[in-house]
């Protein structure tokens, strides 16, 4: 049989695409499964792919490429988190990021979603003050281009509070977040809160027993 390799009306062709969507899955799959290695390799690809085409400047940018790039992007440097490799995970969502803001749309809702990621790289390295930076500028974008985001960047605002010992603010912020959660049925964010506040339990617990020696 032959594949078709018909171009849709904005640039890629179908079958490239196509291919590139079942290494995105394949990758995600990867990822879950523990088989980083793999997981990288196909994310990469999928990188690979997607940025070549949205980089030719002749052709309109297509917004499922961009998703497609958006995607494979946040699924590599949340492969390198898992990999321990979190100053490859720093170069790549740089890289990311001066990609999207130099092709996506000012107010695609991938931006935020990158800015809380890289957030998520500099606390892991223990750079609280660049990660509360970059989560900043995540809420402020994600209020405009991706509001459905707001409560997971807030609990992840509350997290780089909680590791870097500011531990009522966190609670305060935790609170909040999870009360939104609530009123608005956001069920997945709203376990993340609750398991990080029992984090934030045990730390409060140490803080208090260590005032009492």
């Amino acid at each position: 049989a032959v594949v078709s390799t018909q171009r849709t009306g904005n640039g890629i062709e179908r079958s490239n695409r196509t291919v590139t969507e079942l290494f995105l899955k394949i990758g995600q799959i990867y990822a879950i499964l523990g088989d980083y290695k793999l997981a990288e390799m196909s994310f990469l690809h999928c990188v690979g792919v997607t940025t070549l085409e949205l980089s030719k400047s002749d052709a309109p940018k297509n917004p499922k490429v961009v998703t497609l790039a958006g995607l494979a992007y946040e699924g590599l440097g949340k492969v390198y988190l898992s990999m321990n490799l979190p100053e490859n995970a720093l170069n790549m969502y740089k890289h990311a990021l001066q990609f999207a803001e130099g092709i996506f749309e000012p107010n695609d809702p991938q931006i935020p979603v990158l800015l809380n990621d890289l957030a998520t790289v500099y606390e892991a390295l223990n750079e609280y003050d660049m990660a509360l930076e970059q989560v900043e500028k995540a809420i402020a974008k994600a209020k405009i281009a991706n509001q459905a985001a707001v409560p997971s960047i807030m609990c992840n605002k509350a997290t780089i509070l909680l590791f870097s010992g500011d531990l009522q603010s966190a609670r305060s912020l935790y609170e909040q977040v999870l009360q939104t959660c609530v009123r608005i049925q956001d069920y997945e964010t709203a376990r993340e809160v609750k398991a990080n506040m029992k984090i934030l339990e045990e730390k409060e617990r140490l803080q208090k027993e260590h005032l009492n020696e």
